[in-house]
């Protein structure tokens, strides 16, 4: 074997194995969410702790803005860096610590008042989710230079499909048992151990991304200072029709999608349902990404990302149609699950989770996908920090969704959200996703 049949063997095998730890990262980032879900698991804690519709959208708006506010900033610091993954190491770290804080007071905090655990638990979520948003920039930057324009969207519906089965395992398994009502834990250290089990499952993921063997890239010079940097980024919303297009489509979904994270406390408040049936809605959300997400991997590859947006809008306009019309159905027992009995009102509630399961599958590809093939090489970071640091003020929407069924209710808000997710479905038509992948 010469040289350069030996060097391209050796590429192959370092493709293979920074794929299979991509995987192994992605599934595992799952799992973790199965356990602490923002918009089902954290939405019903919040809604125990302090009772209020406004406040229940708060661990949704924590996730979204800790996300997506840093990633400007975080993409601007790493842009002249010729090797990224270094940057992951202590956001993932501070990940860990805030969940293992957290849960720590929800197990061994019997002398605080709900109002303080609520206050400390919440504080270490928008910690862990400004984290994440810090390590978002090296985590694109990394993936899109180890996985090929050919095989990210299998990559990323692999990820998620794999995830999402252990997730689902999880549900059922972990989270339906501690949450069960009566049960060996009373509420919140059930919660606690939630938190403290996903601290461990989360510390395995930052292994699994920090074991790639990341190759080196001569940045382009770019902003000198953070300033610049961002009005390079408005520079993109004149320059590029579809990116501006594609942050339209976007906002228009944000609000369609705060319904995700109403969905369990609609359950509980409205249809009465007890806390023990959030374990089974996130299963089957979990499952149904699961399913979904191979399918719409090979459709991102082979046909692009533009119908697995519509798709993603379709689902969000289902979902709160149909958690309107589950209020009409019989309330008298249908059929029993391992003992949980379900009255037609809980079955067809259950289809909103799997629409939700298909909206987060699909979104979760095709926002990666279409921004990794919207982007040129040399400007991705920009692509990438401009776009998140932008959307971040719109996560306010979810204490904006709480102010509405405080003062509208429940339906008038519902409908709204379909709206919403019907804007969103005409603008994903006319997006152009013929570019050239540089």
């Amino acid at each position: 074997m010469n040289k350069t049949s030996s060097g391209r063997a050796r590429l192959k095998k370092v493709a293979r194995f920074n794929f299979w730890l991509l995987v192994a990262n992605g599934s595992l980032a799952w799992v973790a969410d199965g356990l602490t879900r923002a918009d089902t698991i954290l939405t019903v804690l919040i809604d125990r702790f302090t009772g209020s519709h406004f406040w229940v959208g708060l661990p949704p708006m924590l996730g979204t803005l800790g996300w997506f506010l840093p990633q400007g900033y975080a993409a601007y610091r790493t842009r002249n860096l010729h090797r990224k993954k270094g940057q992951y190491f202590i956001p993932s770290l501070v990940r860990v610590l805030a969940w293992v804080v957290a849960g720590t007071f929800l197990v061994l905090g019997a002398g605080f008042s709900y109002s303080t655990l609520c206050v400390i638990v919440f504080s270490m979520f928008a910690l862990q989710a400004t984290a994440s948003g810090l390590l978002g920039p090296t985590f694109m930057e990394v993936i899109t230079k180890a996985v090929t324009p050919q095989k990210r969207g299998f990559l990323f519906g692999l990820r998620q499909t794999l995830g999402c089965v252990g997730a689902t395992a999880v549900s059922f398994l972990i989270v339906v048992p501690l949450l069960r009502e009566p049960g060996r834990m009373k509420f919140p250290v059930n919660y606690g151990w939630l938190l403290l089990i996903n601290a461990v499952v989360m510390a395995l993921v930052a292994v699994a991304f920090l074991a790639i063997k990341e190759s080196r890239q001569v940045p382009r010079p770019g902003a000198e200072s953070h300033l610049a940097y961002l009005k390079e980024g408005f520079g993109l919303l004149r320059e590029d029709r579809t990116f501006r297009n594609f942050i339209l489509y976007r906002i228009a979904l944000f609000f369609a999608i705060t319904s995700l994270g109403r969905f369990t406390v609609y359950a509980r408040n409205v249809l009465e349902l007890p806390d023990q049936y959030v374990g089974i809605f996130s299963g089957i959300a979990t499952a149904t990404l699961a399913l979904a997400s191979l399918l719409w991997g090979r459709i991102a590859d082979r046909l692009g990302s533009k119908p697995l947006l519509a798709a993603t809008a379709a689902a969000a306009m289902a979902a709160p149609a149909i958690a309107l019309v589950s209020a009409w159905g019989s309330q008298s027992v249908i059929f029993s699950v391992a003992g949980i009995p379900f009255s037609g009102q809980a079955a067809i509630f259950c289809l909103v989770f799997v629409a939700a399961g298909s909206l987060s599958a699909s979104l979760e590809i095709a926002a990666l996908t279409f921004m990794m093939n919207l982007a040129p090489v040399h400007r991705r970071p920009i692509y990438f920090g401009f776009i998140n640091s932008f959307l971040a003020p719109f996560s306010l929407v979810y204490l904006l969704a709480g102010w509405i069924i405080q003062w509208a209710g429940y339906g008038p808000y519902m409908i709204l959200c379909v709206f919403m997710a019907l804007i969103a479905f005409l603008i994903s038509l006319g997006l152009d996703e013929k570019r050239k992948i540089t």
